[in-house]
């Protein structure tokens, strides 16, 4: 960005930020469900989501629930640390829990994508500890994540960050799946030797 100075700007100027579905005592997982249900041990910061493999099950409310879209952000507000997940090709009926944030970007300088990738980036993770204290499973407020300052360079940059975030993502996948393999040769190998 050389000398020009840097924009940056509360979340909460740039987005709409919402809280998960909350849903009406226990969820029944349901065999050909029509609600698809994101729930925290079904994210990761660095991982796709894997739609098929979400819990299922119907929802009855007065009103139309607030759906996932593309191009929405989860950021986790309970746990032990508040990463955020882009939400791409959401599949219809798709559901959230209280546990997460919605964040809606509305600000055409700045990419969805290149905010998630922000949250996960040291000086904001360092930011969320500071304000959530010392607890070990400790909450994320509304209002820290709504006031969190977002740095705006020009789109350019933003899209070579996340083609370079990508293709990291890719290879990490790449490398967990040789592990995995070398794992299962060894086990083989170990049953050939030890039976």
């Amino acid at each position: 960005m050389g000398s020009e100075a840097k924009i940056t700007m509360p979340l909460s100027e740039l987005a709409s930020i919402r809280i998960g579905h909350l849903f009406r005592g226990p969820i029944k997982d349901m065999d050909g469900g029509s609600v698809r249900v994101l729930q925290l041990r079904t994210t990761s910061s660095d991982r796709p989501i894997d739609w098929e493999g979400l819990l299922r099950t119907e929802v009855v409310a007065k009103r139309e629930p607030k759906w996932l879209q593309d191009d929405e952000i989860l950021v986790v507000a309970r746990g032990p640390k508040s990463y955020a997940v882009f939400l791409g090709a959401v599949p219809p009926h798709t559901l959230c829990l209280p546990h997460f944030y919605v964040v809606r970007v509305e600000d055409e300088r700045i990419l969805p994508e290149f905010v998630a990738w922000q949250v996960n980036q040291q000086p904001i993770q360092t930011h969320f500890v500071r304000k959530r204290g010392t607890a070990a499973v400790g909450t994320l407020t509304k209002q820290v994540l709504a006031s969190t300052r977002i740095t705006i360079p020009p789109m350019e940059i933003q899209g070579k960050v996340i083609a370079l975030a990508k293709a990291a993502q890719r290879e990490r996948q790449a490398m967990q799946a040789l592990i995995h393999n070398r794992e299962r040769q060894m086990m083989a190998v170990a049953r050939k030797i030890l039976s």
